[in-house]
């Protein structure tokens, strides 16, 4: 056997002992087992060449809340060089470990762009679990929803309403939309919901519509706005399913109103 051969098999054998051992530390955290030099290996395995032990590495992080590599993760979010995977997960481990501080704010604000999808999603996610009503962050969110953010005025109904978004992609637009739910500080956030609740997708319909309640709970002087826009809402759901989860929140927030708005229920 050729010397490059052996040296082949040695290396690929030595990359599968890694990952194994990868494996084997995430499940452990998993189950709650003790696991000893958890940070020597963390510290390391964050930088290793191979983007899957980076990636253990980063959920062995989020499971075992280690708020010290925080600042690695916020660079790892950022790089473009790690594979999207490693990314989304970065995102959802600063959201994990909660830690809040300017530079993971930053970073997930950042990350909004990111051309994955996933990264994009996951970064809105953790943003809405960490933040508290915030005015930057809400202008922020709809200007990475919409095109235009004169388009908060529009008059109601919008006809092709997906010309209006400059996010294309629904699942993302349902976690900004939940975003801006929770960082609510003004009523531009309203006005914003005010359209998404017009969204084609009944999924961001249906988002739009839990992030009022959010709204109408935690944002007193914002209630008044509320009414204005809770008219005409199309509840229907083009998936096959015995009970529509938009009817279920339609009627939870008519219920904690006190009242019942206009709607259109049916099935497409």
């Amino acid at each position: 056997m050729s010397r490059l051969v052996k040296s082949f098999l040695n290396v690929n054998h030595s990359r599968h002992d890694g990952i194994h051992r990868a494996e084997t530390i995430l499940e452990n955290v998993r189950a709650g087992r003790v696991v000893d030099d958890l940070e020597s290996w963390v510290e390391s395995a964050l930088d290793h060449p191979s983007w899957a032990i980076r990636n253990i590495a980063v959920k062995v992080v989020r499971l075992a809340s280690l708020k010290i590599h925080a600042h690695r993760l916020c660079k790892m979010l950022l790089d473009m060089k790690q594979v999207g995977f490693i990314r989304r997960n970065a995102a959802c481990a600063l959201a994990e470990i909660g830690v809040g501080c300017p530079e993971t704010l930053q970073s997930l604000e950042k990350a909004l762009d990111d051309p994955y999808w996933e990264v994009r999603t996951a970064s809105a996610r953790s943003l809405a679990s960490l933040v508290s009503p915030d005015r930057r962050l809400e202008e922020i969110l709809i200007s990475r929803i919409f095109k235009d953010p004169g388009h908060l005025n529009l008059k109601l109904p919008i006809i092709f309403p997906g010309r209006i978004y400059r996010e294309r992609n629904f699942e993302v637009r349902m976690a900004m939309t939940w975003a801006l739910g929770t960082c609510a500080e003004t009523p531009r956030s309203l006005q914003a919901i005010r359209l998404l609740i017009q969204d084609d997708n009944w999924k961001v319909r249906n988002t739009a519509l839990e992030a009022v309640c959010i709204i109408r709970l935690q944002r007193v002087k914002l209630k008044s706005e509320i009414d204005a826009i809770l008219t005409n809402i199309d509840l229907s759901s083009t998936d096959f399913e015995p009970v529509f989860q938009i009817r279920q929140t339609w009627n939870c927030l008519n219920h904690s109103m006190g009242s019942s708005g206009n709607s259109r229920a049916g099935g497409d």
